[in-house]
C-alpha cells in the first residue's frame, strides 16, 4: 500500500511539476481586449498572460458574458488578489480571464498570486488606481466663450489629445460630467453615438505645448448660465464587440469647482475679433485650437467664419467643419451655407 501511495503521489507530482511553477509579471496583466498596460481598478475584467497556469488543459465558464457563472476555481487554478479569490472566466496554460475582486483598493500595490494545484507563483505586486487627474481652467471663464479644461495626469499623461476624430464632440477615451446647482447638467451631444461617420485620425504636424493635455468642455456642455459648476473627468478603456459595449474606468478626477462669469456682447465680439484676426493655416492649429474655439460662437458670425472651411483642400479640416455645422441651428445653416446638410451626428 505504501508503495502504491508513493507511486500515485509521484505521478501526481510529475504531472504538475512538468509544467513548472505558475509565472507572470505585473506587465502581463491587461484590461480585457487592451494591448496596453494600465493601472487597475477593482471589479474590472482583465487578462493575465504567463505560463504554467494549468497542467495543459483549458477550462471556460458556461457564459463568459455573465459574471454570475464565473468560478473561483477553474482547471484546479485559483487567482488570489490581496488574498481574495478572484472569479475566473477562462483558464488555459498561458492565459487567465478573470474579474478583479470588488474591493476598495486605490493608489496602492496589491499582491496577486496564481495557484495551480499545489504549485504557487510568487506574489506579484500590482498597482491599483493612480494619482487622480487634476483639472484646471483659465483664470476666468465666461459664458458664450471657449472653456478649455487642462488635464494634468501622472499616469498615461499623453493620452489626452484633441482631436482624435472629425467629430468635434468626440473625446474618445475620456468624458466629462458637470453639475450645476447640485444637479447633473445634460450634455448637448451624445458623446458615444455610434451611427456617426466621423473619421479617426492623428493630426499631422507638431503640437505646440499650449495644445496638449486639454479638452474643449464647451463642445459637450453648454455652460451658458453664470454661476458655480462642478466638473469631473473620467477616462475609460472602451471595447465594443458583438453589440456589447464594455467600459472600464482607468482613472477619474475629483469634482473640480469652476466659476462661470457672465459675458457682455462687447466682450464676446472682442474675443471673436482677436481669435480671427490671423487665422492659422496649419492643420494642427486649426483642429486643436482655432475651429473648436470658434464653435463657442454659435451664432451667425460664427457660422460665417466656419463656412469657408467647408471647402477646405485639407480633407480633415473639411470633415471637421461639416460635423461642426451641428452646433448651429437649421435656420442658420439654411441661410448661410449653400449645402446646409450635415453629416450624421449627435449635437442637439
Amino acid at each position: 500500500m505504501t508503495r502504491l501511495l508513493s507511486a500515485a503521489f509521484l505521478a501526481l507530482l510529475l504531472s504538475t511539476s512538468a509544467y513548472g511553477q505558475p509565472y507572470f509579471e505585473a506587465e502581463n496583466i491587461r484590461l480585457h481586449g487592451s494591448p496596453d498596460f494600465y493601472a487597475h481598478s477593482p471589479g474590472t475584467l482583465v487578462w493575465i498572460f504567463g505560463s504554467a497556469f494549468t497542467s495543459g488543459e483549458s477550462c471556460v465558464v458556461k457564459n463568459s458574458m455573465d459574471e454570475s457563472t464565473y468560478q473561483t476555481t477553474l482547471c484546479d487554478t485559483q487567482v488570489l488578489v490581496g488574498g481574495i479569490k478572484a472569479k475566473l472566466a477562462a483558464v488555459n496554460h498561458r492565459q487567465i480571464n478573470l474579474v478583479l475582486p470588488h474591493h476598495p483598493w486605490s493608489d496602492e500595490f496589491v499582491p496577486i498570486q496564481i495557484i495551480h494545484k499545489h504549485l504557487k507563483s510568487e506574489p506579484v505586486p500590482v498597482f491599483f488606481g493612480s494619482t487622480r487627474p487634476v483639472l484646471s481652467f483659465a483664470e476666468k471663464v465666461y459664458t458664450g466663450m471657449p472653456i478649455w479644461v487642462q488635464i494634468t495626469k501622472t499616469w498615461k499623461p499623453n493620452s489626452v489629445r484633441y482631436p482624435l476624430s472629425t467629430k468635434p464632440w468626440d473625446f474618445e477615451i475620456g468624458e466629462f460630467e458637470v453639475k450645476y446647482k447640485g444637479k447633473p447638467l445634460s450634455r448637448i451631444v451624445n458623446q458615444h453615438s455610434s451611427p456617426t461617420n466621423g473619421l479617426r485620425f492623428h493630426v499631422p504636424g507638431t503640437y505646440t505645448a499650449n495644445l496638449l493635455h486639454r479638452l474643449p468642455l464647451h463642445l459637450v456642455y453648454a455652460l451658458d448660465q453664470p454661476g458655480s459648476y462642478l466638473v469631473r473627468y473620467t477616462e475609460y478603456w472602451v471595447r465594443r464587440y458583438y453589440g456589447h459595449t464594455e467600459k472600464n474606468v482607468i482613472q477619474q478626477s475629483d469634482w473640480s469647482p469652476i466659476e462661470v462669469h457672465a459675458s457682455s456682447s462687447e466682450q464676446r465680439s472682442q474675443w471673436l475679433k482677436e481669435l480671427t484676426a490671423e487665422p492659422p493655416t496649419e492643420t494642427a492649429q486649426l483642429l486643436a485650437d482655432y475651429l473648436p474655439s470658434l464653435l463657442a460662437a454659435r451664432n451667425e458670425a460664427g457660422i460665417r467664419l466656419l463656412a469657408p472651411y467647408l471647402q477646405s483642400r485639407d480633407n480633415l479640416v473639411e470633415q471637421y467643419a461639416k460635423h461642426a455645422l451641428y452646433y448651429f441651428s437649421p435656420a442658420l445653416r439654411q441661410k448661410i451655407v449653400q449645402n446646409p446638410s450635415a453629416p450624421q451626428g449627435g449635437v442637439r
